[in-house]
């Protein structure tokens, strides 16, 4: 199990999984992983967290997802909340990607 500590830049709609499940996932903006997405079955830990919540999330990898980004969420816990505007953007700029036409 590892752990990813950051904060939600966005939360996804549920969607179903190739096996039936209704999933749900996130971008988490970490300082030791970079961009993280998390997910987990729809109505577990991720009805928890929204946008510019700061999190300490447990996660492990999925041997079905070959995603190195990917992380299965196991269990979250909400710290606090980005609230101020100018730390919101101080983020986001900090998150340009330099990928040109690839996918980021």
């Amino acid at each position: 199990m590892d752990t990813v500590s950051g904060i939600v830049l966005g939360v996804g709609a549920p969607n179903r999984a190739s096996d039936g499940r209704a999933v749900q996932c996130a971008i988490v903006i970490a300082e030791d992983h970079g961009l993280c997405r998390i997910y987990a079955d729809y109505g577990n830990a991720m009805e928890r967290i929204s946008v510019w919540d700061k999190v300490l999330c447990d996660v492990h990898v999925n041997k079905g997802d070959n995603r190195p980004e990917s992380w299965r969420l196991d269990e979250v816990e909400v710290l606090g909340k980005v609230t101020k505007s100018s730390e919101k953007r101080m983020i986001l700029d900090g998150c340009l990607l330099d990928c040109a036409d690839e996918d980021p």
